[in-house]
């Protein structure tokens, strides 16, 4: 039996570094590389799954978009599309697109091509498979069309011959309503110039044969003198007297389209005289005034010049009254759509 001794102070360091040693060495960990995926299994994720036009939320325990994939029994063709990349590890709330490649059908000059393609669109596969098109190419269907298996593509390249062209501008004509030349009578006051364009054209010819011309550009060289042709019209005495008309010539400014009615300054109740104070009767006509200012001057065809100088309660918006000087006139008038033009 060993009896107790004393302890030394050399025994209780050598005790006390062993204790040490032993609780130091039961927590001691590895930490794990930064970015580096749990463990198979150790985690889930939820992840929203595109495949083709179907779209749905998927609970996942994949590592990467790759193992995902090929647990739902799909293996990634070299020509097919995933988004992100098979080796991307995934993340909670990821989306992860799959379109598989479909044949396409190529049709150009050059014959006939079956490529397998994954592109959405025709302008996508335009783009993947590195086509080129020229300006005036044509791709049929159009570029936005969506692709599915089977779909068919036809390009027709065209050759371009460029060539500008000096084309003559006819003048523009202006009339004049002449009080002194008889009615039905013209006399040519100005017979005006040509003007010239110059006019860039393409001549265009596809690989298939069709062939098309195309109006590229168009800049005035030399701008057209007008034509100023006089008119002769008749001039009513209602109208004279109003002061109005005190040319001897008007350029028409605008016209107007309007359902017009006959009116005789004989009604029962009527004064003979219209809100500007003029004597009613052939050549002064009511009007909206929201539509045609009182005090316009005015020619219609088939009537002559006019004023419009009176205003009616059922004449509103594009409608015009015409005076006459006879009941029977009036009749014979009746209702019409007419042509009317502003003077200046």
């Amino acid at each position: 039996m060993i009896g107790r001794g004393p302890i030394r102070v050399s025994h209780l360091l050598t005790i006390s570094v062993l204790v040490t040693g032993l609780v130091t060495a039961a927590f001691v960990t590895r930490p794990r590389p930064v970015g580096a995926a749990a463990p198979f299994g150790a985690g889930r994720h939820h992840i929203v799954f595109e495949q083709g036009s179907h779209r749905r939320i998927a609970d996942t325990g994949a590592i990467t978009v790759g193992e995902f994939l090929a647990r739902r029994g799909i293996v990634i063709g070299s020509t097919d599309y995933v988004d992100p990349s098979a080796a991307m590890p995934l993340a909670d709330g990821m989306r992860i697109v799959y379109r598989p490649a479909v044949p396409i059908t190529l049709v150009t000059a050059a014959g006939t091509t079956l490529i397998d393609s994954s592109a959405s669109t025709i302008n996508h596969f335009i783009v993947d498979e590195n086509i080129e098109l020229g300006r005036y190419d044509l791709v049929r269907p159009s570029l936005n069309t969506p692709l599915h298996a089977g779909s068919r593509i036809r390009i027709i390249h065209f050759s371009a011959i460029t060539q500008h062209v000096i084309k003559p501008v006819a003048p523009p004509v202006i009339h004049r309503l002449d009080f002194a030349l008889a009615p039905g009578v013209t006399h040519v006051i100005s017979p005006g110039r040509d003007g010239k364009k110059s006019v860039t054209i393409v001549h265009l010819k596809g690989d298939d044969g069709t062939t098309d011309t195309r109006y590229l550009d168009s800049k005035m060289l030399t701008k057209p003198t007008p034509r100023v042709v006089a008119d002769g019209v008749s001039r009513y005495d209602a109208v004279a007297t109003t002061g109005v008309f005190s040319q001897s010539s008007y350029h028409v400014a605008g016209r107007y389209t309007l359902v017009a009615t006959a009116y005789t300054p004989w009604c029962a109740g009527c004064s003979g005289y219209t809100a500007l104070g003029y004597r009613a009767g052939h050549g002064i006509v009511a009007v909206d005034p929201r539509v045609i200012p009182l005090g316009t001057r005015l020619f219609i065809p088939g009537y002559g010049f006019a004023v419009a100088g009176d205003t009616g309660g059922a004449i509103k918006g594009d409608r015009i009254d015409l005076g006459f000087t006879s009941q029977y006139e009036a009749m014979q008038f009746g209702r019409r759509v007419i042509t009317v033009y502003r003077l200046k």
